[in-house]
């Protein structure tokens, strides 16, 4: 309501300061249709602020999330475009159905502790609410071994490598979204059949975390297209083999290894379920799998979970 009353008071100040209108001076009758002209819409401009707050609604999925989940923010109400910050990082939030849709990646190795989320509004008002992220426990292994890798510490160089070629990919922001509904599961029937999301891998000198999940996948089982997108890399990527990523725009990639074979390549826009290409066993792999990743924004998430709650939310 304070607002509100401060809008009304600086409606009237720009009418008395702005104009060089003064109560003493007798205005012609053109000049009063001229002030008439500007309370009218200001008294529009306000009306407008009162039915964007009284439609206005915020829902975030969860106030609580683990290690490696997706934070989605959905906000109704606002016809001009929102902004917010999560953590000091700026969130850009996309226009979808009838709202604003923020979509924050919290990082496997994201430290458990209370983050404030920011969401600002045209009309100046704001929206803070404390998100609470808790440790996830994720299981420990040993290293496995190939006859590729017969040792860890050929495949941590090899790893390492590849971790350039990753992170200058996954650094790129293309502001254009490319998809305009939920996501999909990359294959028909979707069971972990090695490491899950955030394993981790030890050996005496080395440890290293998993950050996507193996889904069990006979040799050429076809995988789909998780969205629209555009391919941007599709080649041979050391201990991720055959690898294939996906650019689906605002930051959001997916990520699909040790192929057996492309069924499209760089450049390639694709449409949400297409065949991208054929699982296999090539690269740091000891049988015929799909090694699935997503990122979002450069975080590491679980890709199972953030394909479960925009499914789910999304569709709302």
């Amino acid at each position: 309501m304070r607002k509100i009353i401060l809008f009304f008071f600086l409606c009237f100040l720009i009418l008395i300061f702005e104009r060089n209108i003064s109560f003493a001076k007798v205005l012609t009758l053109e000049e009063i249709s001229a002030q008439i002209e500007i309370l009218k819409t200001k008294i529009l401009q306000l009306q407008k602020l009162l039915g964007e707050l009284k439609s206005r609604k915020i829902y975030l999925a969860s106030e609580k999330l683990e290690q490696g989940d997706t934070l989605l923010v959905k906000v109704e109400g606002s016809s001009e475009k929102i902004s917010g910050q999560f953590d000091s990082k700026e969130i850009d939030f996309l226009k979808f159905a009838d709202g604003w849709l923020g979509i924050i990646g919290i990082d496997a190795k994201k430290k458990p502790g209370k983050y404030n989320l920011f969401i600002n509004f045209p009309d100046g008002s704001h929206f803070k609410k404390e998100i609470n992220i808790v440790e996830r426990k994720f299981p420990i292994q040993e290293f496995p071994i190939t006859k590729e890798y017969p040792t860890p510490s050929k495949a941590m160089e090899d790893i390492s490598k590849t971790k350039l070629t990753l992170d200058k990919i996954f650094s790129i922001y293309t502001k254009v979204i490319y998809f305009d509904q939920s996501f999909i599961y990359p294959l028909e029937e979707i069971e972990i059949g090695g490491l899950s999301f955030g394993e981790i891998l030890k050996s005496k000198n080395f440890t290293i975390q998993h950050l996507g999940v193996d889904l069990k996948a006979s040799r050429d089982t076809p995988i789909y297209a998780v969205n629209d997108g555009v391919v941007h890399f599709s080649e041979n990527l050391g201990t991720y083999g055959k690898t294939l990523i996906i650019d689906h725009g605002f930051g959001i990639f997916s990520f699909y290894c040790h192929l057996n074979k492309f069924k499209v390549l760089k450049g390639k826009r694709v449409k949400r379920g297409d065949i991208i290409g054929y699982s296999g066993s090539t690269g740091y792999a000891t049988a015929s799998h799909l090694h699935f990743s997503m990122k979002v924004n450069r975080t590491s998430i679980d890709p199972l979970r953030f394909i479960g709650i925009l499914e789910k939310e999304m569709i709302k």
